[in-house]
């Protein structure tokens, strides 16, 4: 295994598609089967995208947390203070019975204090 796996666990699980998004179980350009194996920050290991999301939709509290965090923190231009814990805590329980639609956590974050006294 090359050391990139290192590096995205998350791209390795989509290595079977090429750039323009087909379906491919041979690397075009060396001619080498595509893996798509990987392993993550925390030991589990995957085969391909199917693994990796059956991992994910299994944490999906966590990673909606994780992406929220990311956000807020780009859109508030600023790392997180004590107090927007709170309102990462307020999003998660407004998006989670939309399933944590990234779109309906950007409006949150949108109207939120902090964001418009920002």
């Amino acid at each position: 295994k090359s050391c990139h796996r290192k590096i995205d666990p998350y791209g390795i699980a989509l290595e079977n598609y090429d750039p323009i998004g087909r379906y491919r179980t041979k690397n075009s350009s060396r001619g080498a089967k595509v893996d798509s194996s990987g392993k993550l920050a925390n030991g589990r290991t995957f085969k391909g995208r199917q693994d990796l999301k059956y991992i994910i939709t299994r944490q999906a509290d966590k990673v909606a947390h994780c992406v929220t965090e990311k956000l807020l923190i780009y859109a508030l231009g600023r790392k997180l203070e004590y107090l927007d814990k709170k309102l990462l805590h307020q999003i998660a329980l407004k998006t989670k019975g939309r399933g944590y639609r990234i779109l309906d956590i950007m409006l949150e974050i949108i109207r939120s204090k902090s964001y418009i006294t920002k």
